[in-house]
């Protein structure tokens, strides 16, 4: 339960892409090992990155399954083409949790996956190859569109359904509709008018086989698909590692405007404000991954102006407690045992006001309950 600190407290979204570090464990007997991350941005080069590593890593760790978890209006054919083989050509089932949207080439990589789960009132679909202004392109990209999709889908092959005498080849994946998503003039009778490019919501899609089931959640995907007892680690960007150091955005000015307004760079954060209340500190430090990702915006601000106290600001940025913490995780120590060399001495309520104290000096409010 306590291996995702470690990811919360050292690794939050700071500025700079990153790595992979383990964010849980679900179970006291570890049986599988699932791998998750997202695509919840436009699909472009730099997903194309970090899917090539999520996929490298998931290998490397022997993972069992890798989920994506997916949110997207789409993006760049060449991108989501060269996920999508990536997808085709691993050997570890891969899952997609669809949590809402996968549009045009998001529904592209979700059809080259194993599984498809969607959270009710999601949708996938409508691939029309477009423009940057949004009109269809010539029709020989429409045609590369329309003969990647397919082959996508009948790469999940047939069933054999025996009905009386006869014998009935039916696709698991219908390349006729996966057409349909890119062509407005396919007609499949009941499911795709002709003059509407096809989109399907969690309901349809289950209906005509290009859904597994409807999931609130990660966590309900995993038990719809039967996975019950698991080790959930997860790609999250965050700071990069070199030559032994954690190497942490020391600018301020940076990670202050990136947790309380949005970074001036490029308009990401996570606009937590510059007065804001947090949980007790003990329970922030402890608490599940459940919990965690359940205000995961606010938590990975929190997290951040936290790590930026231990790194940065703690007796001058010498480092001394936090390298005790990592070295007392190291030696297998756990939970508050751990703590204890990060609290060096001082109790949960002390610590509340150094790190209070210290942020207020520069701008920034937080009152812990």
């Amino acid at each position: 339960m306590f291996k995702h600190f470690l990811a919360i407290l050292l690794l939050p979204l700071l500025i700079s892409p990153g790595v992979l570090y383990s964010q849980e464990d679900n179970s006291q007997d570890k049986k599988v090992l699932v791998y998750k991350f997202d695509i919840k941005k436009e699909i472009a080069e730099p997903v194309w990155r970090i899917t090539k590593k999520s996929f490298d890593e998931a290998s490397s760790m022997g993972a069992d399954y890798i989920i994506i978890h997916m949110n997207t209006y789409g993006g760049l054919v060449t991108s989501a083409d060269s996920i999508r083989t990536r997808i085709l050509n691993c050997e570890i089932p891969t899952y997609v949790f669809i949590d809402n949207n996968a549009a045009s080439a998001g529904a592209l990589i979700s059809i080259a996956c194993d599984r498809i789960y969607m959270r009710p009132g999601g949708s996938i679909g409508a691939a029309t190859v477009v423009n940057q202004t949004g009109q269809e392109v010539p029709d020989k990209f429409q045609s590369f569109m329309r003969s990647t999709m397919r082959s996508t889908a009948e790469t999940h092959g047939k069933d054999t359904l025996i009905q009386g005498n006869d014998t009935i080849l039916k696709w698991y994946r219908d390349p006729r509709i996966a057409e349909a998503m890119v062509d407005a003039s396919v007609y499949i009778e009941n499911i795709s008018d002709t003059g509407k490019v096809l989109t399907l919501t969690a309901d349809e899609a289950i209906e005509v086989g290009y859904c597994e089931g409807k999931a609130e959640n990660i966590e309900e995907v995993l038990r719809i698909a039967g996975i019950e007892s698991y080790e959930l680690k997860e790609y999250v960007a965050s700071t990069s590692y070199r030559s032994g150091k954690f190497m942490v955005n020391g600018n301020l000015n940076d990670i202050r405007s990136y947790v309380t307004e949005g970074s001036r760079k490029d308009g990401r954060g996570r606009y937590l404000g510059d007065e804001f209340s947090a949980p007790d500190l003990r329970q922030y430090m402890l608490m599940s991954y459940r919990s965690f990702t359940a205000n995961g915006n606010f938590n990975y601000g929190l997290g951040a102006l936290i790590t930026y106290y231990f790194m940065h600001m703690e007796n001058d940025g010498d480092r001394k407690n936090i390298n005790a913490f990592l070295t007392a995780l190291n030696d297998g120590k756990k939970g508050e045992e751990a703590l204890k060399a990060l609290l060096a001495g001082r109790s949960f309520d002390e610590l509340e006001v150094e790190i209070s104290k210290a942020w207020r000096s520069r701008g920034v409010k937080i009152k812990f309950n």
